[in-house]
């Protein structure tokens, strides 16, 4: 199975650079190829100094989530 590079800048909502921010894409589905079967997982990546990411995925259904920073996002 081929895997799929995702890459991009991750920016909070005001549009600052997320700098060191961790990603984490939940793979929801089984799919597979030839002989080989991807099961549900989970990969995390972090943002780099300038908010940039790449990450190698298989194709599928992901669920993205993060952790929300304080000193970053702000508190309610």
């Amino acid at each position: 199975m081929e895997l799929c590079t995702i890459t991009g800048s991750v920016r909070s909502i005001s549009g600052a650079e997320a700098a060191g921010i961790t990603l984490t894409f939940e793979r929801l589905t089984l799919t597979g190829q030839d002989d080989v079967a991807v099961g549900p997982g989970m990969t995390s990546v972090a943002a780099d100094h300038t908010g940039q990411i790449s990450v190698a995925l298989y194709s599928g259904t992901y669920q993205l989530s993060t952790l929300v920073i304080a000193a970053l996002w702000g508190t309610l």
